[in-house]
């Protein structure tokens, strides 16, 4: 019977070769998905055939870097937001970390891509504690909270070319009022 031959050194070099993939689709993320697998190739030092052989499927590429970047942020802890001051700053500063730029474009290819829209409904629902506990289970308030602390809200104020502290005034008000009006 023939012995599988087993290098733990060819299997480092393997997972670090997977991992450079990954990391490089993160940086590549934005541009059309029909060049997707040659730009990850080329910002990875690999070939294209490496990445397709490890990602045989476009989809799973795209999952497997999405999910590279929402690993690496951790979600918003509900517990040091309790206030439209800090529930706003907590959850732009999640969405700062994620990279809006990339939130985008995983919005934008959503569309093409089932694994990119199940990815960002966990960016969504890191946020959805928060929203609950300021909207102290209004259901009204809810939704209008979770429209101002979405992630496509946010890169559209900051595509006005305002700061992210300057984007978070006029949410912050208007949550205030929102939550006054309820009282």
């Amino acid at each position: 019977m023939k012995r599988a031959y087993v290098s733990p050194r060819r299997q480092a070099m393997a997972e670090q070769t997977r991992s450079d993939v990954i990391a490089a689709l993160s940086e590549e993320l934005d541009g059309p998905l029909i060049e997707l697998c040659e730009r990850v190739a080329a910002r990875a030092g690999v070939s294209a055939a490496t990445v397709r052989k490890l990602f045989p499927r476009r989809e799973s590429l795209l999952a497997a870097g999405l999910d590279h970047i929402i690993d690496a942020v951790p979600p918003p802890q509900p517990a040091s937001a309790t206030t439209p001051e800090t529930a706003v700053a907590t959850i732009f500063a999640y969405f700062d970390a994620l990279g809006p730029d990339r939130l985008w474009a995983a919005y934008r290819h959503g569309e093409e891509s089932e694994a990119l829209r199940h990815r960002l409904r966990r960016v969504e629902q890191a946020v959805e504690p928060i929203v609950k506990g300021l909207s102290r289970g209004d259901r009204a308030a809810g939704a209008l909270l979770g429209t101002l602390l979405d992630p496509l809200a946010y890169r559209r104020l900051r595509l006005t070319g305002i700061s992210a502290a300057t984007a978070r005034t006029p949410v912050r008000k208007t949550i205030s009022a929102v939550l006054d009006a309820d009282d």
